[in-house]
């Protein structure tokens, strides 16, 4: 799974992309969902 944050508008990109395998739980890292835990209970696994 990818978690892409900290877009930049002018490089048509973002500049923060955290990937870890599928079913393994990751954290929001800064927006309006901060914090919120992508897990199981999201992915089914």
């Amino acid at each position: 799974m990818t978690v892409l944050s900290e877009p930049d508008q002018a490089k048509g990109a973002y500049a923060v992309e955290v990937r870890v395998a599928y079913g393994t739980p990751v954290k929001i890292p800064q927006g309006p969902a901060q914090g919120f835990v992508v897990g199981s209970e999201i992915t089914g696994r």
